[in-house]
């Protein structure tokens, strides 16, 4: 697909605007989030004036309510004059409706326009409006901080006052985008509703000098860079204390496996690569030594070229004090297997949960390899007839909890020699990879790698920690949103 055929139109008539969406359509018709026991999942959008929704975020709108999800849209401030203020609340009307939300759900708080404060008053009139309408939804979506306009900076301040124990995604108006401050990690798809957001901006005919169609397409493939084909609305997340258990649903609607994978396991907190100090080396050293710093490397280039924030990487030799450090501390990355990295033997001697583990030589002559636990499989690398070649080797990618410091997250890159490190690390790195596991907390993937070949082979992998944490009715209620998103 090529940009034009995502680039958001502004000049066609209501159906031209519908009609180029319905072909990838048929998967979202046949989804409705209801549950025998559960009442359909809710979430409401916030914005200072009647637009700022349908700007930001009218493609995430009309989505979840193909994907029936029960939504809201609460506008906060209205003009002074009576006549614009009757005017602009039905605009805010037609374009809610245009995504699909029922008319009865657009409420209307009826602050003065320019002059939205954050104050005690506010957030109570905010929680009774809320509260006269049944409104407690699951998600809340509300304007960044990081925006120049002082009703939208006030729309977010007062957000986190009325929705403490609500997972808040921030949106960006790009009209008064503060773009170094705006910090996103989840990222809707959007592409197949991007005429219902056209519609929905086409309501607003009294601002059609302000609304950029050309600016908006734009930020839709900002912050995805390597995705030119597809449209995106980003937003940043927010847990306040209390929110911490639905976050997976607001991770559930992340497109981009990049993020989808990592802002989970290691949020703003950063994450240290502890990497090889040899123990001992029974090969030619001519072998491997170098490809665990090329697969950190393209790890690192991925952050760089993907995240956003504060780049999260930092290493140290798994023998420095400060490596010790990490593990108590941190969110870590073992690189390296068994034998060059003693951080990772002493990680993998807590195996109760795996169901690959390492197993040493028991002999000078021969090497570490990888056992199934479950049918007694054994992996082991395979060499040249004189000895001195990798022909086949295996990775073992490693996603648990780090066994120092239950609240953090380890990652073992860790390798029978350095191609299954090497292949390790750009599985982490590449996000066709990372979406095929980034729904899962806690995971083993067995990868062989033939040095001779470009190619990476997924042997086997296992998820059954997961299951042990107690949280799999949560995983597959996310499990069944991202089966049904498109």
């Amino acid at each position: 697909m090529t940009k034009t055929d995502v680039s958001l139109k502004h000049n066609k008539t209501d159906q031209d605007l519908l009609k180029h969406e319905s072909r990838d359509k048929q998967a979202d018709m046949n989804n409705v989030l209801f549950q025998q026991d559960q009442s359909p999942l809710s979430a409401i959008f916030i914005g200072a004036h009647a637009d700022d929704i349908e700007i930001a975020c009218g493609g995430t709108v009309s989505k979840l309510n193909h994907l029936g999800w029960q939504t809201w849209v609460c506008i906060l401030t209205a003009e002074a004059d009576s006549a614009t203020a009757a005017l602009r609340r039905e605009e805010a009307i037609g374009g809610a409706t245009a995504c699909g939300v029922a008319p009865e759900r657009v409420l209307f708080l009826g602050a003065r326009d320019t002059q939205l404060r954050s104050d005690g008053p506010t957030v109570g009139a905010l929680r009774k409006l809320l509260l006269q309408h049944g409104c407690n939804p699951d998600l809340v979506f509300a304007h960044t901080g990081g925006d120049s306009h002082g009703d939208h900076r006030s729309a977010h301040e007062l957000v986190l006052s009325a929705f403490r124990k609500k997972p808040i995604l921030c949106f960006a108006v790009v009209n008064s985008l503060v773009s170094s401050a705006f910090v996103p990690h989840v990222f809707v798809n959007v592409t197949n509703y991007t005429g219902h957001k056209a519609l929905a901006l086409s309501r607003h005919r009294s601002q059609s000098i302000r609304v950029d169609m050309a600016a908006i397409s734009r930020l839709a493939q900002r912050y995805v860079p390597d995705d030119k084909s597809r449209l995106f609305e980003p937003f940043e997340l927010i847990l306040q204390e209390g929110a911490q258990d639905l976050e997976y649903l607001a991770m559930s609607l992340n497109d981009d496996a990049f993020h989808g994978f990592w802002f989970p396991k290691i949020r703003y907190q950063g994450i240290a690569s502890l990497y090889s100090d040899p123990i001992h080396r029974l090969a030619p050293p001519r072998w491997s030594q170098h490809l665990e710093r090329e697969g950190y490397a393209q790890l690192t280039q991925a952050f760089t070229r993907r995240w956003h924030g504060d780049h999260p990487l930092r290493e140290f030799t798994a023998s420095a004090s400060d490596a010790k450090k990490a593990l108590l501390e941190s969110h870590v990355i073992l690189s390296g297997g068994p034998a060059s990295n003693v951080l990772t033997q002493q990680s993998m001697a807590s195996q109760e949960n795996s169901q690959f583990v390492f197993i040493p030589p028991k002999s000078p002559d021969e090497h570490w390899t990888i056992h199934h636990r479950l049918n007694g499989q054994v992996y082991a690398p395979t060499y040249s007839s004189d000895g001195n070649e990798v022909i086949e080797d295996y990775g073992l990618l490693t996603v648990k909890r780090n066994p120092w410091n239950a609240g953090r997250t380890l990652i073992g890159c860790m390798g029978l020699h350095g191609y299954g490190t090497k292949a390790c690390f750009q599985v982490l790195s590449e996000p066709q990879w990372l979406a095929q596991f980034f729904d899962q907390e806690h995971f083993q993937v067995l990868l062989r790698v033939l040095p001779t070949e470009p190619s990476i082979e997924l042997v086997a992998w296992s998820v059954d920690v997961v299951m042990k944490t107690g949280l799999s009715r949560r995983f597959a209620t996310y499990r069944k949103i991202r089966t049904q998103a498109v």
